[in-house]
């Protein structure tokens, strides 16, 4: 096994031994935290769950957001381009 050495702060230090167990390395311990921490997304499906109603107000509000945006960006580009054509 290879090993690696590397520079935690006190406090990173500190938080890592408390999380430890007696018998479990510090590799232990960051290897459960940071297993945690990716891939299974499960434990937030529920906050989605029974929100279809709010999820379709929001997608609404966002495509009008989005309509008025492209409208305003297409106002400013043709005032730029009447601009530098009466400048030429």
């Amino acid at each position: 096994m290879v090993v690696k050495t590397i520079t935690v702060t006190e406090e990173a230090y500190n938080a890592l031994k408390h999380l430890k167990k007696d018998e479990q390395s510090f590799s232990e311990i960051i290897i459960e935290i940071s297993s945690e921490k990716k891939g299974d997304i499960s434990g937030f499906l529920g906050i989605l769950k029974n929100k279809s109603k709010e999820l379709a107000e929001m997608r609404k509000e966002i495509k009008k957001r989005k309509g008025e945006i492209n409208k305003e960006s297409s106002e400013r580009e043709k005032k730029i381009r009447k601009r530098l054509n009466d400048i030429t």
